[in-house]
């Protein structure tokens, strides 16, 4: 009895057990069943990423340096692959991707060997990548636009001339040290002033003079220049994005985009304003030498003279040279001292100062307005001036001659003034003269009427002896004058 009842919860147990193992079984059959559902799920989803990503690439952006100098080009490498990283599969050439860039300061150009169409202001390209994914552009900063590659290649390869005072190159030197100041001392403005007055360097002087007119209140500010103790720096922001074509027309979105930032340091306008506009005593003296022996007594000859010199001077020294080399023949003429000045000398010098202000003015607008080289507002002040002394010297003959004139009939006046006197004094001899001969004409008369009274008593009186002391009588009053005989 013992025996039989002690297996009965064993039994229990075991049945337990049996069902709970069918029920378990039954559950691992249904796992089965939702694993293979969410399998094919899974599946589907991998399939669906794949499919996603397949139509999306992933974008790098790199360069070899992000700070640059004012002339360098930065070339600005993108690469397209698939979203993990691997090379996209080989397509022709017409089926590669395209890479749009963009930046929000400089222009862009494409690298060469590159299909590229551009856009407005060069601030977008598309370039289509090459069998290895790249597509490669050139930033430059703002102030390069309309220059050739030439042009751009001269540009910087003068600032990759080696600097032995800091063992780089100009550019890199402007870029490593502290503040403009310190490429002064270190001789690295000096070295990029012989470069923009070498006689073949177009291209520098072009690119110089073009920064210059485009921004003329910033390289030579109002107020005095903040350039001393720090750079100007510019920072830019280029974006790429990754298209699958460059059909405007096709539905498209972006399948990859990255970005970059570059910084460009103006050293031009600090080089211009410490170095170049400066004062040289070599030069204003070597002036000097020119222009004093332009100087004589003939102000048309000075004139021209001095203003000939200038033009010598000035002639394919560029924008930038013409401000400078004005500034020192401004200063030499007024250090000029000449033994024996002319008259005019003080009013011309001050004349062809006021001409060199006006020049200096009107040079950006001359040269962008094709007028060439010459010193147009000089030369039309000078000419001006020199008609106007030659119009004075023509009036001052002709006051000479006035004057003269003048004098002569003053001479005239007086010889007429003084043959009045004379005729005066005349008249009055003359009148004196009447009345002597009136008063002895009333004595005859009294005389002859004494003789008449004397005739009368006489009785007896020969008439031969009167008529002849008539006679007598009437010759005396012709003497004196008289009309008549007496009686």
């Amino acid at each position: 009895m013992t025996g039989t009842t002690s297996w009965k919860p064993l039994k229990k147990v075991d049945q337990r057990l049996t069902d709970e193992v069918a029920q378990l079984a039954s559950d691992i059959s249904g796992l089965d069943g939702r694993l293979t559902i969410a399998e094919g799920e899974i599946a589907q989803v991998r399939q669906d990423v794949d499919a996603y990503f397949a139509q999306h690439y992933r974008l790098t952006m790199s360069t070899q340096r992000t700070r640059y100098a004012f002339g360098e080009l930065a070339e600005i490498r993108a690469v397209v692959t698939d979203v993990w990283g691997n090379p996209l599969p080989a397509v022709p050439a017409e089926q590669r991707p395209w890479v749009d860039f963009l930046t929000v300061w400089g222009q862009l150009k494409p690298g060469d060997g590159f299909v590229s169409r551009g856009g407005a202001g060069n601030r977008t390209i598309s370039v289509r990548t090459n069998e290895n994914g790249e597509a490669r552009v050139l930033l430059r900063a703002e102030n390069a636009e309309g220059f050739t590659d030439e042009e751009e290649d001269e540009v910087s390869g003068s600032l990759q001339t080696h600097h032995a005072a800091t063992g780089f190159s100009l550019a890199e030197t402007f870029i490593n040290v502290n503040t403009p100041m310190e490429a002064k001392n270190n001789g690295a403005f000096a070295v990029m002033t012989q470069e923009y007055d070498r006689a073949d360097s177009n291209g520098v002087r072009k690119y110089l003079d073009a920064f210059y007119l485009r921004n003329q209140y910033t390289v030579v500010p109002i107020l005095p220049p903040i350039f001393t103790h720090r750079w100007k720096d510019y920072r830019t922001t280029v974006m790429a994005v990754a298209t699958r074509d460059n059909d405007p027309t096709t539905p498209d979105h972006g399948r990859g985009i990255s970005s970059i930032h570059i910084t460009f340091r103006d050293w031009i306008s600090p080089w211009f304003a410490l170095q170049y506009l400066t004062i040289d005593d070599g030069l204003v003296g070597n002036y000097i030498e020119r222009f004093r022996p332009n100087v004589s007594e003939d102000y048309a000859g000075t004139m021209t003279g001095v203003l000939t010199e200038i033009d010598d001077i000035l002639v394919d020294k560029g924008i930038l040279g013409k401000i400078k080399y004005l500034k020192n023949i401004n200063v030499a003429l007024d250090q000029m001292e000449v033994t024996a000045p002319p008259v005019f000398y003080n009013d011309l010098i001050h004349q062809v100062k006021t001409g060199i202000a006006m020049q200096q003015t009107l040079q950006g607008i001359q040269m962008v307005s094709g007028f060439g080289e010459q010193q147009v507002a000089m030369q039309a002040l000078g000419d001006a001036y020199i008609a106007s002394a030659a119009g004075e010297a023509t009036t001052s003959g002709r006051v000479n001659q006035l004057e003269a004139q003048v004098s002569g009939m003053q001479n005239d006046v007086s010889d007429v003034k003084r043959r009045t006197t004379d005729l005066e004094t005349s008249v009055a001899v003359v009148d004196q003269k009447a009345d002597t001969i009136q008063q002895t004409g009333v004595e005859l008369a009294g005389r002859v009427e004494t003789v008449q009274s004397q005739v009368r008593n006489v009785e007896y009186f020969n008439v031969s002896d009167l008529n002849n002391q008539m006679n007598k009588l009437n010759q005396l009053w012709l003497q004196y004058g008289s009309t008549g005989p007496v009686g």
